[in-house]
């Protein structure tokens, strides 16, 4: 009897297994499947990635433009050296930071095509950017 539950365990433990195992052929759904899990897992590490390079760009902007405090001046983004009245330029790209969806709404409010030729989302952003100022 110890014999036969052994036997009937084993069996068990191995269709567990191959629920883990992948199988010899796989179907065309799961194969489409796992390349869109791939590719939105890539999409999220590149975006966690830009966002790490904006968060990176903001910082050193921050310590290129002196504060009020450091240069006793009432405009920080004036050099005191430099009376001309030239200031640091400030990379405003980063400040225009919307979604896709906004985007997408907003030129559709300005009656604008939603995407040109071989535009990419930053390019979308920067030319609703150009539009409404």
């Amino acid at each position: 009897m110890d014999a036969l539950r052994a036997e009937i365990n084993s069996k068990r433990k191995a269709l567990q297994d191959e629920s883990v195992r992948p199988n010899k052929y796989m179907r065309r759904g799961d194969i489409e499947r796992m390349k869109e899990e791939a590719k939105a897992r890539e999409q999220k590490e590149r975006e966690e990635a830009q966002q790490r390079e904006e968060v990176k760009a903001l910082v050193r902007k921050e310590k290129l433009i002196p504060s009020r405090s450091a240069t006793n001046s009432p405009h920080p983004g004036i050099v005191e050296g430099n009376r001309s009245g030239s200031e640091i330029p400030v990379p405003e790209f980063s400040l225009f930071n919307i979604s896709n969806e906004e985007t997408i709404r907003r030129l559709r409010a300005k009656g604008q095509p939603i995407r040109l030729f071989g535009e990419s989302d930053k390019d979308r952003r920067l030319r609703l950017r150009a539009l409404e100022l």
